[in-house]
């Protein structure tokens, strides 16, 4: 082997050793493909460049065969190969940034432990105490040292008390966030043990090319992705994706020493960003960092934030807990910031108009059903004289036809303050279907620029798909959006000229004329847009192809597991009428919400809780924004029977029936209102995830149905749960409940498939069919690419 880094040249005898293969594989590859890498120079024996090797091995699977112990469906030869010559990881080669494949591949272990270690501790709680223990290991090499050292009975626990105590300098109220968050640690595992298992997967990123003072943003992101893809939170609490977040912050190019603040900045993922790309502005690292200003909506979100904030250097002044900015907004902040940007709730129908005075709206009172407007008017209430912001809003913002929502929006146009319209490619957002769009405002005059840009950046290719089946904004995507929104901020007024089918600019007076709509696609030229660059189109098609690839190596492993498990259920798993049955009532506690008069009215306060109604028990899992909080003390007092437990299951008792949710350790202490019926188990050998599936069967649905009473909404009694027939679970009803999870996962990954297979179709036919018939043209000018036609 010669050479180093991008010069490094290797033998085929050399490829075969690093990718585990014979020289013969290695030369059938270059005789049987012709996009193998081409020797370099005329030597003897031929020599090939590492990295085109590489590149070329990343895209060859290795079959399940010749998989080794540690290797998975859709491991690749490239990984091999790169492992065994330390090259950079394939997703760090594309992206030039990324470490996302090899880091997921080597803290997911560490997550299944960590899962297997704190077996009753919910997602949000294992992310926290994940990200906490990481802070401190980066934050006090010496500490964190001396803590896997710690043999001792009762040592590790007062060395972790002193780390803690040393860091609450580094960020206000950080101290307390690591005294929540890991003073609940329970006796088992000790706490050297948990160091010990930490330090086993971060410390061999750094031989995953992941530099150590990256290991903590490594870990942050995957935490992050983990908390989002498995509990799913909505409101508040959606993760904006990285690629976003740069697009945010690069269009706001925040300058050191520029306030920053987000009013809703859930995990904190804007404010992280906005204040990595201040960072680059400065002229001495000696410099302090600037101090990042938010407000998150949930006490979960609020640590997450403050953690992450810690673990990239950045001081964020949050509050002292969770606050909704909306309702509890001081008259402190009030022209206080030089940079707003945030991603708040969409089309949040209890927003808290109520508690709200009227005159704070600089243009008019929002709609009291819908709070876009009001967070569009509350980040522009906080902004300075020269200040400026980016909202992620719902495409639907820009587009309600309502008088009130029109007034509101001419009167932000009317006075210059919004500049631009960006809509973004579809599914940037996995946890909500609807469009997106970016606001960017601004409170510096302009003289002479009677005009508003608009940004369709809906047909921009969208790059890789992540892990998690969210699209991601490419770089090319990136740079065309910020290009064209600093090309236009820098031209003289009316001297701007648009990116063909991308970009337009519109006078006041005509944004008037479509009565205020601000969607780009009404001010783009009148003319299909077609996929025609031969260059994007192969580019999309490649990642869909990859994701495809991805998905059905995920299908096939839990099919196979399906198999397996079907084979461990044996022939009694159906066998209900053999093992016994009883009435639910016996064996469960079944009680249904408070009458109405016993409604508490809403409370502001930052601790209230919540009280669950039917519309918050969705696709069978339990709705986090929207709520309605009562008083926590007054719930207490006046519903503690009513009172949620981890375990228990909340099923809606009007309308269609099914509608249910097992209950998380998240939400201990809720309280169920009056259309609700919650179920308790109280035999040892019922379980919340039998019920659970034993309710959703097609037979319990049926009798379930014949059972609802009502002529114009159906009800169902507590009484007929009670009366309900349930049979004893089988022996092996943990494989069972494995099963049906299963099964829902493959029906899961099955429908992204579909969406998939129906994207690389459209894809397709826009190019070959659709753009033969574009003016000017009778057949299509050049093939279809190769590249592409192989993909698919």
């Amino acid at each position: 082997m010669t050479g180093e880094g991008a010069e490094q040249l290797v033998t085929r005898e050399e490829i075969a050793s690093a990718a585990g293969v014979t020289t013969q594989a290695v030369s059938n590859w270059a005789r049987r493909y012709t996009n193998f890498p081409h020797p370099v120079g005329r030597s003897s024996p031929q020599r090939f460049a590492a990295v085109e090797v590489a590149i070329w091995l990343d895209t060859h699977t290795i079959d399940r065969p010749r998989r080794r112990p540690d290797e998975t469906s859709g491991s690749t030869f490239g990984h091999r190969f790169r492992e065994s010559l330390r090259l950079p990881p394939a997703d760090a080669a594309a992206s030039g940034a990324g470490h996302g494949a090899a880091s997921r591949r080597l803290l997911s272990p560490l997550w299944q432990q960590l899962s297997t270690m704190w077996d009753s501790a919910s997602t949000g709680t294992r992310a926290e105490r994940l990200l906490a223990l990481a802070y401190l290991r980066q934050a006090d090499p010496e500490g964190w040292a001396a803590l896997r050292r710690s043999y001792a009975q009762g040592a590790d626990i007062a060395q972790l008390e002193a780390m803690m105590k040393a860091q609450h300098v580094h960020s206000a109220g950080l101290w307390d966030v690591l005294r929540d968050v890991l003073g609940s640690l329970p006796p088992e595992p000790r706490i050297l043990h948990l160091a010990g298992a930490i330090e086993n997967a971060l410390g061999t990123l750094p031989g995953a090319g992941v530099p150590e003072a990256e290991i903590g943003p490594v870990v942050s992101q995957y935490v992050l992705d983990q908390d989002a893809e498995e509990r799913r939170r909505p409101g508040s609490d959606f993760v904006t994706r990285p690629t976003v977040a740069r697009l945010v912050a690069d269009l706001l190019a925040p300058r050191p020493g520029e306030r920053i603040y987000d009013p809703c900045c859930g995990s904190g993922e804007l404010l992280i960003a906005a204040g990595l790309r201040a960072r680059t502005g400065r002229a001495e690292t000696s410099e302090p960092e600037q101090v990042l200003h938010g407000q998150a909506r949930g006490a979960h979100s609020w640590r997450i934030a403050k953690l992450i904030a810690a673990i990239h250097g950045l001081p964020a002044d949050l509050g002292p807990g969770p606050e909704n900015a909306l309702r509890h907004h001081g008259t402190g902040l009030l022209g206080s910031f030089d940079v707003v940007l945030t991603n708040p709730p969409f089309n949040q129908k209890d927003w808290g108009a109520e508690f709200v005075r009227s005159d704070r709206w600089e243009f008019g009172q929002p709609p009291r059903d819908d709070g876009n407007l009001a967070w569009l008017q509350h980040c522009l209430s906080v902004l300075d004289e020269r200040g400026r912001a980016t909202v992620i809003m719902p495409t639907s913002a820009a587009a309600k036809t309502k008088p009130q929502q029109q007034r509101i929006r001419g009167d932000m146009v009317d006075a210059g303050i919004v500049r631009c319209v960006i809509a973004l490619p579809a599914k940037l957002f996995s946890e909500s279907p609807v469009g997106v769009s970016l606001w960017v405002l601004d409170r510096r005059t302009r003289p002479c620029r009677d005009e508003v840009l608009f940004i369709d950046a809906t047909r921009l290719e969208t790059g890789a798909v992540a892990h998690d089946r969210r699209h991601q904004l490419s770089d090319a995507a990136h740079a065309t959006i910020v290009g064209a929104y600093q090309t236009w901020a820098a031209s003289p007024p009316g001297q701007y000229v648009p990116v063909d089918g991308v970009t337009a600019t519109a006078t006041v007076q005509k944004i008037g004329q479509l009565d205020y709509r601000l969607e780009p696609r009404l001010y783009l030229p009148m003319v299909p847009q077609f996929a025609s660059a031969t260059e994007s189109v192969t580019v999309t098609a490649h990642a869909l192809h990859e994701e495809l690839e991805e998905l059905n190596h995920r299908v096939a492993d839990a099919r196979e597991t399906l198999r397996r498990l079907l084979t461990e259920l044996g022939p009694d798993s159906s066998a209900a009428d053999s093992r016994g049955s009883c009435e639910l009532g016996t064996i469960c506690d079944v009680k249904t919400g408070p009458s109405g008069r016993k409604y508490l009215p809403r409370s502001r306060e930052s601790d209230a809780v919540p009280l669950l109604r039917p519309p918050d028990i969705n696709k069978h899992r339990i709705a986090t924004d929207d709520l309605y909080m009562i008083d926590r003390a007054a719930a207490r007092k006046d519903l503690a029977q009513y009172l949620l437990q981890p375990g228990d299951i909340v099923y809606s008792r009007i309308g269609d029936s099914g509608h249910r949710a097992i209950v998380e350790p998240d939400h201990e202490g809720w309280a169920f209102g009056t259309a609700l019926i919650r179920l308790r188990p109280t035999a040892d050998w019922l379980s919340a995830d039998y019920l659970y599936y034993y309710l959703g069967t097609h037979l319990v649905q049926d009798i379930l149905a014949r059972r609802s009473v009502g002529a114009t909404v159906r009800a169902l009694s507590a009484d007929s749960l009670r009366r309900l027939t349930i049979p004893r679970p089988p022996h092996n009803t943990d494989a069972l409940i494995t099963y049906l999870a299963k099964c829902d996962e493959v029906s899961e990954i099955s429908q992204r498939i579909g969406e998939v297979v129906t994207r690389l179709r459209d894809l397709l036919a826009d190019h070959s069919i659709a753009g033969a018939a574009r003016p000017g043209t009778s057949v299509v000018s050049e093939p279809f690419p190769a590249t592409v036609r192989n993909a698919v």
